[in-house]
């Protein structure tokens, strides 16, 4: 559990994360109510309390809109319906030079959203910021971006007070926790404020979430944060949505040359079933759901033919795949029983995020620390049975790994 594991070792000695713990211990007190006042709410308003600068008319540069670029800029906000119930604000705490910054520095961190950097943001703003996973989903709070700068009448007041502080005492801590005034990469190098996660993180089952937290864990104590934020995908499939995905991967072409991906990833192929005695079928079970894709690829060429429509096909499939889960105990893929996830690698996933897409090696990199941890490879992981890039570089591309519970004495 990465962020549980960190915080824990951080709290006796730092006051920073002691109050965040404290905070989320509120939050999640709050959630615990009959009535969840965050249970469909995404969108906070808001106030930017940190910037790269601290000076009075501390602002971000906007982007080049002539050039792509992936830098996004990172802001401290302080939020109207969470913060202000068991944070002090800043301007009225008291507090100067370090002080006022491990405070400032335990407010959470926005990414501000390709629509707003064409604007002049202050340090100060009222803004309007939105969670992909809100504090009503178990008290998440991930992928917090600013979307919208509201009117603030009160920003430049606010800003002169919140900057005389700061300044008071000099820079102090505040000139590392900014670095040297310029806009910060997300995922760069020696960056520990990225975020862990995008994607469905949320929707994982337990033993998926042991896996990735120990994943992510791992990537920050290397310093890896060039790898992060994991972008998790596709997590526990129903035999219809397996049939769907497999239609949509060989006769749609979503994987990239999709019947030799399936041969390869399923390897169809008859059973003698005669040869085996029945009560000992148990044993056989891959080998049997091999006999069983072979009959579903039957069905997926044949609409590839245009012999089948899309819905024959895919009822057809998943009518094979519950016979042999029926009868056999046979099941198609480990996303069918909640123990594997498909990380997403291929470049235009990172790219929607403003994020920088994964170079080769980092691809590879991150696929070994998947792996299962063995002695040829002591950086994998305890809780990964297998893990492999499918279609590297092409269509489709993804890190699947099938998970299992850790053996710690390995």
């Amino acid at each position: 559990m990465a962020k549980t594991i960190d915080r824990i070792s951080a709290f006796l000695s730092n006051p920073q994360t002691r109050l965040k713990y404290y905070n989320d211990q509120h939050v999640e007190t709050l959630l615990k109510k009959d009535v969840n006042v965050f249970s469909e709410k995404t969108k906070f308003k808001g106030r930017v309390i940190g910037v790269p600068r601290v000076d009075e008319n501390a602002s971000f540069t906007p982007f080049n809109t002539s050039s792509k670029s992936y830098i996004e800029e990172m802001v401290f906000v302080r939020l109207d319906d969470i913060d202000e119930y068991f944070m002090p604000n800043p301007i009225e705490a008291g507090l100067d030079g370090n002080g006022i910054v491990n405070l400032i520095m335990c407010h959470p961190i926005a990414i501000v959203d390709e629509s707003v950097q064409q604007n002049s943001l202050k340090l100060g703003d009222r803004v309007m910021c939105e969670f992909i996973q809100n504090p009503g989903n178990q008290g998440r709070q991930r992928g917090l971006r600013i979307i919208k700068i509201l009117d603030s009448p009160d920003a430049e007041d606010w800003r002169k007070k919140i900057s005389s502080q700061l300044l008071s005492n000099g820079l102090g801590e505040l000139a590392s926790a900014f670095a040297s005034g310029e806009i910060q990469q997300m995922g760069s190098s020696g960056n520990p404020l990225v975020q862990d996660f995008l994607g469905n993180y949320g929707q994982a089952s337990a033993l998926v979430k042991d896996f990735l937290d120990d994943l992510v864990k791992r990537i920050r104590d290397a310093g890896k944060f060039n790898l992060l934020p994991i972008y998790v995908g596709s997590l526990y499939r129903s035999l219809r949505d397996q049939a769907v995905v497999m239609y949509e991967n060989v006769v749609e072409g979503k994987q990239a040359n999709g019947v030799q991906w399936f041969h390869k990833q399923y390897g169809p192929k008859e059973f003698d079933f005669e040869a085996v005695d029945p009560k000992d079928y148990k044993n056989h079970k891959r080998d049997i759901m091999k006999n069983g894709q072979l009959i579903v690829l039957t069905y997926l060429e044949a609409a590839k033919k245009g012999e089948l429509d899309k819905t024959t096909t895919i009822d057809s499939i998943t009518s094979i795949y519950q016979q042999y889960k029926d009868d056999y105990g046979a099941m198609p893929s480990s996303h069918n029983v909640s123990s594997a996830v498909d990380i997403r690698t291929v470049a235009h996933r990172r790219e929607k995020h403003g994020l920088p897409p994964y170079t080769d090696s980092e691809k590879r990199e991150l696929e070994t620390m998947s792996k299962p941890k063995k002695d040829d490879n002591p950086n994998g992981s305890l809780y990964s049975k297998y893990a492999h890039i499918e279609s590297f570089n092409d269509t489709g591309e993804h890190l699947h790994v099938n998970v299992k519970t850790a053996d710690k004495g390995e």
